[in-house]
C-alpha cells in the first residue's frame, strides 16, 4: 500500500481535488486543521520537515488530502493531486508577469551598472 498526500491553500483546488479522486473511485481522506498531522500523516513516510509544513499551511487555513492506495494507483492520484490547481498557478504568474514592479525591469537590463560610470542618479538604472 501506498500513501499519497498533498496540502492545498485553496479551496478551489481542494474541491477540484477531491471530486476528480472521488470520480476515479479513490477514497481520499482530509486531515483536519487541529488534528496531531504527525499522527495522522505517520504511515505516509514523509520526512518531519515536510509533516512541519503540512502542520503549518494546516493552521493557516490549508487542507491536507491523504489517498492510501495500491502502489500501482499511488502514480494516477500523485497526478491527480499534482493537477489540481495547476490553472491557479498560472494564474498567479500571470498576474505577477504584469506587475507594476516588472515594467521597470526591462530599462534595468537595458543598462550594465558596472558598464556605466555611476553618476548617484539610481533612477537610470
Amino acid at each position: 500500500m501506498a500513501v499519497v498526500t498533498k496540502l492545498f491553500k485553496g479551496s478551489d483546488a481542494f474541491d477540484q481535488a477531491m471530486d476528480s479522486l472521488k470520480s476515479k473511485s479513490y477514497e481520499p481522506k482530509v486531515v483536519e486543521p487541529g488534528a496531531d498531522v504527525k499522527k495522522e500523516l505517520s504511515d505516509s513516510g514523509l520526512p518531519e520537515e515536510t509533516l512541519d509544513y503540512y502542520e503549518l499551511g494546516l493552521s493557516l487555513g490549508g487542507k491536507v488530502i491523504k489517498i492510501t492506495t495500491d502502489d500501482e494507483k499511488a502514480s494516477e492520484a500523485h497526478a491527480i493531486l499534482r493537477q489540481a490547481g495547476a490553472k491557479e498557478g498560472v494564474e498567479q504568474m500571470d498576474m505577477w508577469s504584469t506587475s507594476p514592479g516588472f515594467v521597470e525591469e526591462s530599462r534595468m537590463s537595458a543598462t550594465n551598472p558596472i558598464d556605466e560610470t555611476m553618476t548617484g542618479d539610481f533612477r537610470k538604472y
